[in-house]
């Protein structure tokens, strides 16, 4: 993708994201964070598609993909 984009189903901006619906991944070329927490943050393309491809392989092994809920995995289905 040539820039971050609106995600509906997250209702946030992404920079990279797994579809499991089409098995598509997309990611930015140069993400750079300006401010907040992650301010300084710079990912390349090939470090956001290895982030992707991990949360297309949480989702083939039902595992909860990224973004994860607070207390994950203590919180997951399933958990002891």
């Amino acid at each position: 993708m040539p820039t971050i984009w609106y995600e509906p189903y997250y209702q946030t901006y992404a920079a990279g994201a797994y579809y499991p619906d089409t098995d598509e991944i997309r990611v930015v070329n140069v993400y750079y964070t300006w401010a907040g927490p992650q301010a300084g943050w710079l990912r390349l393309a090939p470090d956001l598609l290895e982030w992707e491809i991990g949360n297309y392989f949480a989702v083939q092994c039902q595992i909860q993909p990224e973004p994860r809920p607070a207390g994950w995995p203590c919180t997951a289905p399933g958990a002891r």
